[in-house]
């Protein structure tokens, strides 16, 4: 686009701008006119006469005009030695000044030199827009991580301090802080080794410089007043892989070490009654052997002696988590009562006493009508599993091989 108010400097323009093979948008011959044309055609470059008789001069139209649609503009210009113009000229950044006269080569020098420049200004713009969108985002990010971080940090019951190497408290949570009697913006900027006793400062600090000769966490436990703490420290590294920072966390474990003894005191207990249950056991065997002609009331002497004496210690000694020993008496304990049962099973109430647990399940069901498929179901079993344990019923039944219905022989069971 050409602006110029004399009219045979625009058609010499016009002709060097045809030439050169560049296509004229359109030509004004006053400012308010290049501004209108402008916003209409929106050229790529204009070529800007600067004083102009018909009010708005070239300076202020060009103005107007990089703000609106942001093409480049090239001052044409008779007053290349008139310092005021040129000082006006240069606030808006024009892309070129082509001095009167000119030549055609000084034309095609200005054009490609400010469109060179206008497409430098748009890759600028465009970078400087793609990294203002990447900070954003790379903020957002950023924010977002540091509340994770807080709420982690600030979630759990352990206390989180950061140290640099002097014991200087960089950063801590809210438990650790209220643990040392602070609040933490108080407990940022003190020495750790300061809020400690003379004794604890000097494990402290050579745990301290364990971590930081070998590089390696350390765990330690120790005891402050009545509260017990499992203590770690983990160095924090540089791109060196030089010890810069310490994270140390701490957890009351004092809970845990009471339940860990008083386990280990029932254990000890137990240990002790498991020792009566064996002779008890042995005392039962040999009640047995002597009791053929009085099974019936040996019979209820063992089942009492059964629930008021090895029940209760069978029951407890099921609610701990037993070492090899102590299972070894349970199971001890199981085969007896097994043994003792057995001479009896033809006459307790419920006559297939000597079956599995399982299959005693089955054989209630069977007494109920249900079927094999109804029964694998309710007991969560495969078909063929029920199957198996039918004929084992019928084995130990002494029906095998017989035609006798399994579930009308266990109703005449009494």
């Amino acid at each position: 686009m050409i602006v110029d108010d004399d009219f045979l400097i625009c058609e010499e323009l016009q002709g060097i701008v045809t030439d050169l093979e560049y296509e004229v948008a359109g030509v004004a011959d006053s400012g308010q006119a290049a501004v209108e044309m402008a916003l209409e055609v929106k050229p790529d470059i204009i070529l800007m006469d600067i004083v102009m008789n018909n009010g708005m001069d070239g300076i202020e139209a060009a103005g107007k005009i990089m703000e609106s649609i942001g093409c480049a503009v090239i001052f044409v210009t008779g007053y290349g030695d008139d310092n005021q113009i040129i000082e006006r000229a240069k606030q808006v950044e024009p892309h070129g000044i082509l001095l009167k006269p000119f030549t055609p080569f000084e034309v095609k020098a200005e054009i490609e030199i400010g469109l060179h420049k206008k497409q430098v200004e748009k890759r600028l713009k465009d970078a400087y827009e793609g990294v203002l969108t990447d900070l954003k985002q790379r903020t957002s990010e950023l924010e977002s991580a540091n509340r994770k971080l807080g709420t982690l940090i600030n979630t759990p019951t352990d206390s989180m301090l950061l140290l640099g190497l002097d014991g200087t408290v960089l950063a801590a949570n809210p438990v650790a802080a209220k643990r040392l009697g602070f609040k933490v913006d108080e407990l940022v900027g003190k020495c750790a080794f300061d809020l400690l006793t003379k004794k604890l400062t000097k494990t402290r600090k050579a745990h301290v410089a364990r971590v930081i000769k070998t590089k390696k966490p350390v765990r330690f436990i120790d005891n402050r007043e009545k509260t017990i703490f499992d203590h770690s420290i983990y160095p924090i590294f540089d791109n060196d892989r030089n010890v810069i920072q310490l994270a140390v966390f701490a957890k009351d474990v004092t809970k845990e070490v009471e339940s860990r003894k008083e386990l280990e005191e029932g254990k000890r207990e137990l240990e002790s009654k498991t020792d009566l249950l064996e002779q008890a056991n042995m005392a039962l065997k040999i009640m047995l052997q002597k009791s053929s002609e009085n099974r019936v009331d040996i019979k209820e002497e063992i089942l009492l002696l059964l629930k008021n004496r090895i029940s209760p210690y069978v029951s407890k000694l099921k609610k701990y988590e037993l070492d090899q020993k102590a299972r070894g008496c349970v199971e001890v304990i199981e085969s007896n009562i097994e043994d003792i049962v057995a001479p009896f099973s033809q006459n307790l109430d419920f006559a297939y006493v000597n079956l599995s647990p399982k299959e005693i399940q089955i054989a209630n069901h069977i007494k109920q009508n249900k079927s094999t498929k109804e029964i694998a179901k309710i007991l969560n079993l495969a078909k063929g599993t029920v199957d198996v344990h039918r004929n084992n019923i019928r084995e130990k039944l002494d029906l095998k091989n017989k035609s006798i219905s399994l579930k009308t022989y266990l109703l005449s069971l009494r």
